[in-house]
């Protein structure tokens, strides 16, 4: 754990984003370490778009229409050990083996 806080500090992250076993995920402050809990919202389809929905996640005072600095995607597939991050301009898949990502 000491290696994962030392690489957080290191590139200055202020969240990180977990993929656990069950391949869900978990957002978690680096400087707390608290859990960080996802807005859960409810789309039906055809009553309202997705961006729709996620506006409803903004807290008051925060504009969900201003402009895109990042966007980081995580994609996990079933049946195989690779996972694949998009963030911004870079892309990374990690596969086990050769990385050992606990799976």
């Amino acid at each position: 754990m000491y290696s994962n806080a030392k690489i957080l500090e290191q590139v200055n992250a202020n969240i990180a984003v977990t993929v656990n076993k069950d391949l869900s995920s978990t957002v978690i402050n680096t400087h707390t370490g608290d859990r960080v809990e996802p807005c859960v919202v409810d789309i039906k389809e055809g009553k309202r778009s997705v961006q729709a929905a996620i506006e409803e996640c903004y807290p008051e005072g925060h504009d969900p229409h201003g402009d895109v600095r990042s966007m980081t995607n995580i994609t996990v597939r079933e049946g195989s050990v690779c996972i694949t991050i998009v963030s911004g301009s870079r892309g990374y898949v990690l596969c086990q083996p050769p990385l050992n990502l606990g799976f």
